[in-house]
């Protein structure tokens, strides 16, 4: 117990991560942080905080976790150490108030926001159990948890840099290209207006997200919570990052623009790959983008592109990138 420094979910209870230890002994690491969306006010958190992406109350024992490590003959390794952190902040890991925060119209009712502690203490254990000697570590997210990858893949290379020298980082974002609605009509707030409001009651600041968050915010004076979408930071992440996304994401349809009509599809469709563009001018990152409309359950396995599918394309990526190449 660390007081305010404590991990902690939403409801207040410890946070935790899974560890599947790799059974030949590797060096080689994953880290799968999960996705699940955001709570947007202090209700709709204390209504999270009641379910497992606000509690760990309700967390089973063992959880899957697969390898996205890369063999040089572009087989997956799955005799990595894999680590899963089950989403309970509510913010993509990156709220940090340190004391309970109170739920308005809700007497003794309190909430808890340190998702960024949450993440540096799953660091921490992962160090205690050998990641210091890691060679490799991919960090992988989905959804929200892309979003996590986009604001901390470069603070946790840098620290591992320090604590882990010999291990080479690479990241995977899974449906977690968020677009800036701004300039898109349609009904209800936007969503970049939204994550100015998350900013404001997790007391998220960019700075303390690391060097490449810092860069996105300074860029965007007076609006940094722009660096919460992450169309807006992926031109400023340095480590290697590889992107499975739809162009007509299924949940950013229906739950920012709200409609399905073509013309308007078509409209966030052309809106995608602009916002796209500063993550392109990156040469060591790599991308699969698919025209389906799908989020979480879109059917990479079978999206195939020149004779491959998107999977066997990660996989030349992560190779070329081991060499150096983009």
């Amino acid at each position: 117990d660390s007081g305010g420094e404590s991990p902690a979910c939403l409801d207040g209870s410890q946070y935790g991560a899974y560890l599947r230890p790799s059974p030949a002994g590797s060096h080689k690491w994953t880290v799968f942080i999960e996705g699940g969306g955001w709570c947007w006010n202090e209700e709709s958190c204390y209504e999270r905080s009641k379910t497992t992406k606000g509690s760990s109350r309700k967390w089973p024992e063992e959880m899957k976790c697969m390898c996205w490590n890369v063999k040089p003959d572009k087989s997956f390794d799955s005799r990595c150490n894999c680590v899963r952190l089950n989403y309970g902040d509510g913010a993509s890991f990156s709220g940090a108030r340190p004391e309970p925060w109170p739920v308005p119209g809700r007497e003794g009712s309190e909430l808890y926001f340190r998702g960024r502690r949450n993440l540096d203490a799953a660091v921490d254990f992962m160090l205690a159990k050998g990641l210091g000697e890691a060679t490799e570590l991919v960090l992988v997210g989905q959804s929200a948890g892309g979003l996590a990858v986009f604001l901390h893949s470069d603070r946790i290379a840098q620290r591992l840099a320090a604590e882990a020298p010999k291990a080479r980082v690479r990241a995977v974002a899974i449906g977690g290209l968020f677009l800036d609605d701004s300039g898109i009509s349609h009904p209800g707030p936007s969503y970049a207006s939204e994550m100015r409001n998350i900013a404001r009651m997790q007391n998220i600041t960019l700075a303390h997200l690391g060097a490449s968050a810092a860069s996105c915010a300074d860029a965007h004076p007076g609006a940094e919570h722009l660096c919460l979408v992450s169309s807006h930071m992926a031109g400023f992440v340095e480590t290697p990052l590889f992107l499975f996304n739809s162009k007509y994401d299924g949940w950013q349809l229906n739950a920012i623009l709200r409609s399905r009509r073509p013309a308007r599809v078509a409209e966030y469709g052309e809106a995608f790959l602009q916002q796209l563009q500063p993550f392109r001018t990156k040469p060591q990152h790599g991308a699969f983008i698919t025209s389906c409309v799908c989020h979480g359950g879109c059917p990479w396995r079978e999206l195939r592109l020149a004779g491959k599918n998107s999977l066997a394309h990660y996989r030349d990526w992560y190779v070329r990138n081991a060499s150096g190449g983009a």
